[in-house]
């Protein structure tokens, strides 16, 4: 398997790389064409340092295993997975159009009141009930997320669509997953396997929980308030801080920025789903969803 074809260009596998679309700690994300058929995706590529770690790998390979088995309009398709250079596992992944929720609220702060009451109205609530029905999907497969956030959220604001990506912390609940393998590097470190900020406080624990259907509602919650505030539930400004505030209530919207004249209902659907204790929650995200469509 090489790593460029006979005009130079970076490949993985039968797919033809080029610009970088993102990426974290242990994965780099990019835009990719298939040689052959110029199919359009996402190429996810473990990086090379933690190509030999087997937790990395382990995770890497459940990502695409969980993938194969949803399908929903709002979850981004399996395309292609396999080994490419120098070992290096891929996922190949539909490429959704748009732009993520977070860069769409931080590019509207500066706008006047009513642009983005009208972004959030027309625009970024639809995308949230999309969402939405998407982990009601994947929960109906026994398959939580683990990483519902703004930044994991793709809007088209030409044709309205959205995109539940990065399926990365996703597992298997029902029937439970097997334990992950044991991690690398010093022991008694506390290790989030989530989002500060919108990752649910029972993940924090000694006794890891696992993404399932209550984690994820607690995070589509932190969503829902953000967009309906424009600014997130949790706002301590350090990581250690937004982990400790998981643990208390979170203000009311409405309080928070009254100037975006937040509607009750949905001011109290989302503490509602940031509660602390997990049975005070929405049920399902049928149940959120339902509840949110209600005027």
């Amino acid at each position: 398997m090489t790593v460029s074809d006979s005009g130079g260009r970076r490949m993985m596998g039968p797919w033809l790389l080029s610009d970088i679309l993102g990426g974290g700690i242990s994965a780099q994300v990019f835009a990719g064409a298939h040689r052959f058929s110029g199919k359009e995706a996402a190429v996810k590529v473990l990086r090379q340092d933690r190509s030999r770690r087997l937790e990395d790998g382990v995770r890497f390979l459940r990502e695409g295993r969980l993938l194969s088995k949803l399908d929903h309009p709002s979850i981004p398709e399996l395309l292609d997975m396999g080994v490419g250079d120098r070992s290096r596992m891929f996922l190949a992944i539909q490429r959704f159009p748009g732009r993520d929720i977070r860069t769409i609220l931080q590019g509207l702060g500066g706008r006047t009141v009513e642009i983005r009451r009208q972004v959030r109205d027309d625009l970024l609530l639809p995308a949230w009930t999309h969402v939405a029905a998407a982990l009601q999907h994947a929960h109906q497969r026994g398959i939580g997320h683990g990483d519902v956030t703004p930044s994991n959220i793709l809007v088209d604001g030409r044709g309205g669509a959205a995109g539940l990506v990065d399926w990365g912390l996703a597992r298997r609940f029902d029937p439970p997953a097997e334990p992950d393998p044991p991690l690398d590097g010093p022991k008694g470190v506390l290790r989030v396997h989530g989002t500060p900020g919108y990752v649910a406080p029972e993940t924090l624990g000694a006794e890891r929980v696992q993404p399932c259907p209550a984690t994820d509602i607690y995070s589509l919650g932190a969503v829902l308030f953000h967009i309906l505030a424009f600014q997130p539930a949790i706002q301590a400004s350090t990581v250690p801080g937004r982990l400790a505030a998981a643990w208390q209530p979170v203000q009311d919207p409405r309080e928070l920025a009254p100037d975006m004249h937040v509607p009750d209902h949905l001011a109290v659907l989302a503490m509602r789903a940031m509660s602390v204790d997990p049975a005070h929650r929405p049920a399902s995200a049928a149940e959120f969803r339902a509840e949110a469509e209600t005027a």
